[in-house]
This record gives C-alpha cells, structure tokens and sequence, in this order.
C-alpha cells in the first residue's frame, strides 16, 4: 500500500469491487497464484482506473506472468469468507520454535538490564501465541468442514476417493493437530505454552518496572484463555473429526483388503479383519451417517447415461415428516426385513422413486437406537432405488421392551 494513499480510500475501493476481490480469492485458493490467463478474463470489461489503483495501492501484486494478492488482503478476505487452506503440520511447528525462542531470551540472565528489548520481546511472544491460537481455530473450522462435505458427498466423489482423501486428511492433517495440542507430549506445542504459562506466572510477581509488570499481566490473561481455546479445540478433534474420520479409516482397511497394510507393511499394524467395530449412529447428523454407510453396498452401472427432456419442470423436494413415518414404524414392528419395508413405503406413496427420501427412512430406526433391538443377518437382499443398485443386509428390527414405544 503507497503512503499517499488514504486507508478510507483503499477500503472504499475493496468495498466497491468486493465481487471482484472475492473471484480473485478464490482463483488464488485453489491454484496458489491468480494465472495470467485467468486474471485476463476476471478484469474484462472493468475500466483503466480500476486496474491501475489495483497495482498503485498494492493490492495485486504480478509474479512473472501470474498475479497474487498482497498478504495482508489476503488474510483480511480470508477472514471475511472463513475460507483458509488447513496449514501443515511443518507450518504450525514454527510457532513452537519461535516461542521457544522467545521464552529463553524472556527468562534468560540480565535480561533486566535493557528494560525496552524486554517488553519488545513479551509483544513478540504475545502477537506468537495469539497467532497461533487464531491458525489452530482456523484449522480446526476448514477441517470439520472437509469432513462434512465427505459425509454428504458434496463433490460426488466416488467411495474410494473419499477414503483416500479421508485417508489424506488423517495422516497429514488430523492427526498431527492432536498431537500438536496434547500436552503431554514433550514437544508439542501445547507443553511449550504450559512452560511459558508457569514462567511467566512466576515472573509477574517479581519486582520490576511498572511497564514490564503489565506486560507479563497482558501474556498471563492471554495464556490463561490459551488453555481454554485449546482445550476446545482438543475436543472437537475428538468428539465430531476423528470418529468420523477414523471410520472412514476403518472400512477402508476392509474394503480394501490389505492394500492399505501392503503399502506400509512396517509402520502399520497386521489387519483384523473378522474384528467388529461398533461405533454410535445417535445425533444429528444421522442421514448423512446411514447414506454414506449405504453408499458402499451400490452396485453403480459401468456407463453412465443422461437423459434430458425438454423443459422439464424441477419441483420441490416433498416434506419428509419424520413423525408420521415413526407411527408407521410401530404399527408394523416387529419387522424382518427393514430396509425392504422402507422401500414399500416409499413406492406406496409415490411413482418416483427419491434416493434421498428412502435414505431418510432408513435412518428412522437408527434415529430411534435406544429403543429398539437391530439384528443384521448375513443374508442379503437386492433393491434398486432411483436406478441404482444395492446389495443391503437383511435387518430385523423389534421393541426392546414391550412397553415402551416408538417416536
């Protein structure tokens, strides 16, 4: 940004052209760079004055042939969009080494001697610790939203794709935070914030300048909501990301055979697979959980053909009402075969057969998991929904107690 320029001014300018800066974002997002070509195409038809106040306050800046946004914009949108990449582990452990640093110069002798690099030193290891807390949020967020877009399958990827890429984000993402914000691990970062906590808890109360004082006041309140942030962020790792995730993990290994253990045969454990997982099919999230874990038994056809019709009305997904179906559910219990009663129900009611809506029956009983006792056989039974095929166990579902009732 040129010194000439009023800050009101500049941001006056992102304002007006917001449309703009949010496509450059994004082309940036997913290619590391704005390229030539594709910013040609972005400022077609927007005016000389635009373009040239675009390089003047420094906003774009070229890289050969290729453009970029200027850092401090790029965090800012980043901000206002809630759209980051996850950063590495490699990327996170440098706030590890500088506060590292940092603490020994803070602690070390005569560091009372020169006052003004003092309290220059505890601003440098405040803003650290404060900008490593905002990038862990920032992970935690883009990666939760990762694993939602897998479980609802927002990329229509493939079951395979999403494993690997489940698989990706286990390894090089979810994991290493963890490990990053456990305590007990030596070299974690989150030992090194307890370290710099108890320092800085001891320094407070030694006799110095006023200014100094409060600043190791400053780096203690902060510290203190450190410990809360990360233990937050602990649990959502545990509690919504690996579960998910290690299920993912967890059927690949099956699904696979042992490919997975043939790639790293040393590092990874010999596969069990006659070995039963359970794992809870409660909360909110149930239809994307039963849709993705009948995703699995689709027997998809090997050529894929669209057929369009010419103005064809697209009409609204009907109602799902999910008490109504419950009341079904008890008046047929006790049931042999539960997934060929939702298919009934569901032809029953309409000619057109809705993929999403036989998904929303299945979940009823899982929904209802407390009450009800789940038998799966090793029998199966073939229905082809929405023209696609599924193999699907035979699933016997009754009352727990017969006094107890559904919904």
């Amino acid at each position: 940004m040129i010194w000439k320029a009023d800050p009101d001014k500049v941001l006056g300018f992102v304002e007006e052209n917001f449309d703009f800066f949010q496509r450059l974002f994004l082309a940036q997002l997913d290619d590391n760079v704005v390229s030539g070509q594709n910013f040609e195409a972005l400022v077609k038809g927007r005016g000389d004055i635009t373009l040239k106040r675009l390089f003047e306050y420094k906003l774009l800046l070229p890289q050969f042939n290729d453009y970029r946004l200027s850092e401090p914009l790029r965090q800012f949108l980043g901000f206002l969009m809630s759209a980051y990449k996850p950063l590495l582990p490699e990327e996170l452990d440098k706030y590890r080494v500088s506060m590292e640093e940092l603490l020994d110069r803070v602690t070390g002798p005569n560091t009372a001697q020169n006052p003004i690099l003092l309290r220059e030193r505890l601003d440098a290891l405040y803003d650290e610790v404060q900008r490593f807390l905002d990038n862990v949020e920032s992970n935690t967020g883009q990666l939760l939203r990762a694993t939602q877009e897998l479980k609802t399958n927002v990329n229509q990827l493939s079951y395979s794709e999403r494993v690997q890429k489940a698989r990706h984000l286990i390894e090089h993402y979810i994991e290493p935070l963890s490990r990053i914000l456990d305590v007990h691990i030596p070299t974690s970062i989150a030992n090194v914030l307890t370290r710099v906590s108890r320092a800085v808890n001891q320094a407070r109360f030694e006799e110095i300048e006023p200014r100094i004082s409060d600043r190791y006041a400053q780096l203690h309140d902060l510290l203190r909501v450190a410990d809360k942030r990360m233990v937050e962020q602990s649990r959502l790792i545990t509690r919504e990301l690996l579960p998910m995730i290690e299920r993912l993990k967890r059927e690949s290994e099956t699904l696979n055979g042992w490919m997975y253990f043939l790639e790293k045969p040393f590092r990874r454990d010999t596969p069990r697979l006659a070995k039963r997982h359970s794992f809870s099919l409660l909360g909110h999230t149930i239809e994307s959980e039963v849709q993705f874990f009948l995703e699995q038994f689709i027997e998809r056809p090997s050529t894929l053909v669209v057929r369009t019709t010419a103005n064809k009305r697209v009409s609204k997904q009907a109602y799902f009402n999910r008490q109504m179906y419950v009341e079904k559910l008890q008046q047929a219990l006790p049931l042999s075969d539960y997934f060929a009663w939702c298919y009934d129900i569901m032809v029953s009611e309409s000619e057109t057969q809705n993929r999403s809506r036989f998904f929303r029956l299945c979940s009823l009983v899982f929904e209802e998991g407390e009450r009800l006792q789940l038998t799966f056989s090793k029998q199966r039974i073939l229905l082809v929904v929405d023209g696609i095929k599924m193999e699907l166990p035979r699933l016997g579902v009754s009352l727990i107690s017969s006094t107890k009732k559904v919904g």
